[in-house]
């Protein structure tokens, strides 16, 4: 296949950095903005083809992605996982081989190192039992933030590796920093105050830093050696590629920049139009930071192989420079109304009428909020349409959030949801988080459309039953050839199909006035994903009633 003129230059521009790092001569670092369906993976991995002599080591964030990566690589590149190159800079950091620290992951009855040091704060009478979990989220979400105690503006903290070695972290630990983790993420202090969660919070966290030469978990493999002062990495390659750079948070950001410090040739590519997971901890200007970082050159992979020319033309007024293929089809592309009644299309079906017999397995139905799926998936199920929304995780987190209101019955459930859902909303209106208040009603609905999913059955009101309804409707995508696939915005970035849905296509409103630049930004990402989804068709239209 014959490359277009931005993959030959990407290719020439690799070769010639190359040519000159081992000639001792001055390079720049390369960082390409690649439009969605550029085919990214593709490029590094012809870029490594075309350069024999290099060795490459590419950076997936998952073992299922470096393995997947790993089959399409040549002979002298290799993927890697962040959290391997990071437990080796550990491992070097603390004295070599001979040093290794424990790794402790929970999981088959074992508890894992963070639910160890709870559990011994529980045994000691210092932590309620019924706290345990509530700490162990908290510390988890610190450490992705880069947060140490007694850590402020990038000082070293109080927390010391075996009472020696400082960290230095990437946000101040002030309870304002703290307290915006419980928000977003929903931890709430039932039965405490939020400081006294956060206290425990940081105490088990002193110790888990305090340990950290004799036993790690996967967090601590990037949280300690990038945050660690004087930590030794090593890349074993020349040259480092990193995908999705938008989607990089702090700790890893920071990491990255680590292992560009070692003198290696970076090749980052991402699109900063799918910039989408600032709740994570993702910057919505995450490539902007590397680039001025590294002082990287910058080059554009404009080419969309994905999408037929009427989506593009969408896409278009949010990112001017996504072009179609040469041969790109015109595709279909419709709007129905409220009434599902086609209103817009190019293909001639204006005046047709939604019906759920024209949704079949391999579509795609993707949403801003998670509660329209749950019901549009209930009535796909109820017309015999076999359906699953995507994200098991998402269905265990909603059934912890259940089983933690303790409701002997579907009615109990819904009035204890309902207000701890107001005091959710209030509490985010007090920090002036729209975020939180609409994450916050969201969930609401989605568990009162699984009760109303029951309405019609004799079983309405039985907890067990609703439990089993609430995880049965999630899955992992699995059987997306099988099933049509329900998904976030959020969760279908880097998914494709045939036939995409775009569910109650006005949100994100691009209309409204945001609090913050970086929200509006985020929202117009989200609209540009869902607009780039479809290989063939795309089908915009709302929620039945």
């Amino acid at each position: 296949m014959t490359p277009s003129r931005y993959q030959q230059a990407i290719f020439d521009a690799v070769a010639d950095a190359i040519a000159k790092r081992r000639n001792n001569q001055s390079f720049r670092h390369i960082v390409v903005e690649a439009a969605a369906g550029s085919g990214k993976t593709h490029t590094l991995v012809e870029t490594a083809r075309r350069c024999p002599s290099a060795q490459f080591v590419v950076i997936a964030f998952g073992k299922r992605n470096a393995d997947e990566l790993a089959a399409k690589l040549p002979p002298n590149a290799r993927a890697s996982t962040a959290h391997s190159l990071g437990s080796r800079a550990w491992t070097e950091t603390l004295g070599g081989r001979g040093w290794a620290p424990e790794v402790a992951v929970g999981g088959h009855s074992r508890p894992g190192k963070i639910a160890r040091i709870v559990d011994a704060e529980v045994d000691k009478g210092r932590l309620p039992r019924w706290l345990r979990g509530k700490v162990e989220r908290l510390v988890d979400l610190a450490r992705m933030h880069g947060i140490v105690p007694g850590s402020i503006s990038n000082s070293p903290g109080s927390a010391l590796v075996n009472d020696v070695l400082p960290l230095c972290g990437l946000r101040d630990d002030t309870d304002d920093e703290w307290r915006m983790l419980m928000e977003h993420f929903d931890i709430y202090a039932t039965g405490t105050t939020p400081e006294a969660l956060i206290q425990s919070a940081r105490t088990v966290l002193t110790t888990a830093i305090r340990y950290g030469h004799r036993i790690i978990d996967y967090t601590d493999m990037l949280y300690l050696p990038t945050l660690a002062q004087g930590s030794i990495w090593r890349l074993g390659g020349e040259v480092l590629c990193v995908d999705e750079l938008q989607d990089l948070d702090h700790l890893q950001r920071q990491m990255v920049l680590h292992l560009i410090g070692t003198g290696c040739l970076f090749v980052g590519t991402g699109d900063s139009r799918q910039a989408i997971f600032g709740w994570r901890g993702a910057d919505a200007d995450s490539m902007q930071k590397i680039c001025q970082a590294t002082n990287a050159m910058r080059l554009p992979l404009s080419i969309c192989y994905r999408c037929p020319t009427s989506h593009l033309d969408r896409a278009r007024a949010l990112a001017p420079a996504i072009e179609a293929r040469p041969d790109a089809p015109a595709g279909l592309f419709e709007v129905y109304d409220e009434d599902g009644r086609c209103v817009e299309s190019n293909v001639g079906t204006i005046g047709r009428q939604l019906s759920p017999t024209q949704f079949r397995p391999g579509d795609l139905v993707i949403c801003r909020a998670k509660a329209p799926l749950v019901r549009a998936a209930y009535d796909l199920l109820k017309n015999n349409v076999p359906t699953r929304i995507l994200g098991k995780d998402l269905g265990r987190g909603l059934l912890a959030y259940v089983d933690a209101v303790r409701a002997p019955n579907v009615t109990a459930l819904l009035q204890k949801v309902e207000s701890l859902t107001t005091k959710a909303i209030q509490r985010a209106a007090d920090l002036d988080d729209d975020k939180a208040m609409e994450e916050a009603g969201d969930r609401r609905d989605v568990l009162v459309a699984v009760a109303d999913s029951l309405a019609e059955t004799d079983e309405w009101n039985n907890i067990d039953i609703y439990r089993e309804r609430l995880l049965e409707l999630f899955g992992d995508g699995e059987d997306r050839a099988r099933v049509v696939t329900l998904s976030t915005i959020h969760r279908a970035k880097g998914a494709e199909a045939d036939r995409v849905w775009w569910l109650d296509h006005t949100k994100p409103d691009l209309g409204i006035t945001y609090k913050r630049e970086a929200w509006r930004r985020e929202a117009e990402c989200l609209r540009f994903v869902a607009l780039t989804r479809a290989r063939q068709e795309l089908r915009l239209i709302h929620s039945v009633g």
